[in-house]
């Protein structure tokens, strides 16, 4: 599996660099805190960060355990950058990692205007603990993105990179025409 998974992260990273860059709306700060639990999420991470090249600016990965998220995101918290979209991207495999002291640091970090988006992969994932993470979606903005497993989080994966570059702002996907040579391509 964890082949698979590699061989998937090559095909993804070699694909054509013109069709994979995002170019956030404004100059952008990120921090990924990745659940250390979950090696398959090392992958995705590296992948989710290669695609930010020139206006994102990857500031760090941190792992986390259990024990230790509110550590992490505090650490994520640190030395932000004014003038830019500060983000910390909370990636777990399990909702038990999103703690009464994790939500805490979650909130000191949103008081500083830092955006927190929490992604959970796998079928037993707590929403409600990943909104408490995040922040309570809106209207208009989403903060919480969830995948039923690592193969979708590859391949829907997109939806994040673009959430991340808007600042959370809702946005319609185009539908794309099979009919055209200029249909959206989806990783």
């Amino acid at each position: 599996m964890l082949l698979f998974h590699l061989f998937l992260l090559f095909v993804i990273l070699c694909s054509s660099a013109a069709q994979r860059v995002l170019l956030c709306d404004k100059p952008t700060d990120i921090r990924a805190l990745m659940d250390a639990n979950a090696e398959q999420l090392l992958l995705y991470t590296i992948g989710l960060m290669s695609d930010f090249v020139q206006m994102p600016t990857i500031k760090d990965v941190i792992k986390f355990t259990d024990c230790d998220a509110d550590t992490a995101i505090r650490k994520a918290s640190e030395n932000i950058s004014d003038g830019k979209q500060n983000v910390i991207v909370f990636i777990t495999s399990d909702s038990s990692t999103v703690t009464e002291k994790a939500v805490q640091a979650a909130e000191e970090a949103r008081s500083k205007g830092i955006l927190l988006f929490a992604v959970g992969v796998g079928n037993d994932m707590d929403n409600t603990k990943l909104n408490e993470l995040a922040g309570e979606a809106t209207e208009n903005k989403q903060f919480v993105f969830t995948y039923k497993d690592i193969d979708e989080l590859y391949l829907r994966g997109y939806i994040l990179r673009k959430g991340i570059c808007k600042g959370g702002d809702k946005f319609e996907l185009p539908t794309p025409d099979p009919c055209k040579k200029e249909s959206v391509r989806r990783p």
